[in-house]
């Protein structure tokens, strides 16, 4: 799989894909996130706290978060931390939850959930659909004539 195309409003997808932020507490997880193609850019931190002064020093497009091995309060914990300190990135899960608890995940905002076992390679083509998806919603968002722009987002 090749991710040379481009994406929405311009921006090459190798590009897209070097600013993604995982955090993950299991090394095979890690492991696993670094070794596909397509991979080399992704920042992957096993520590919470690295991966929120990640978030806030360099955002990044896209956040794949492990909850493998955390306790599901404090998994969703995490993920609500993320999700209003960076409401419009989106966020890939990936664990061993529940149906329910996906679904709950998927509720509070989550823009995709990946389940274990799972090949790297198609966690980042599913980080990659929900980053395309993020960059049509905020293309839509402004429209130009001539010389004026009119950013609807605002005024939502």
């Amino acid at each position: 799989m090749s991710f040379t195309s481009s994406a929405v409003v311009g921006v090459p997808v190798m590009h897209v894909l070097s600013r993604i932020l995982a955090i993950a507490d299991d090394r095979a997880a890690r492991r696993a996130l670094q070794r596909p193609p397509g991979s080399d850019g992704v920042a992957v931190t096993a520590n919470e706290a690295v991966g929120f002064e990640l978030l806030r020093n360099a955002p990044p497009v896209a956040v794949v978060l492990d909850l493998h091995r955390r306790e599901k309060s404090a998994g969703r914990d995490i993920f609500r931390k993320i999700r209003q300190f960076t409401p419009e990135i989106p966020i890939v899960v990936l664990g061993t939850l529940s149906e329910s608890d996906k679904i709950l995940l998927l509720e509070l905002g989550a823009d995709d959930y990946v389940s274990r076992p799972f090949s790297g390679r198609e966690l980042l083509a599913r980080v990659h659909v929900a980053v395309r998806r993020s960059l049509r919603t905020t293309a839509r968002d402004a429209f130009a004539f001539d010389d004026v722009t009119v950013d609807f987002a605002i005024w939502s």
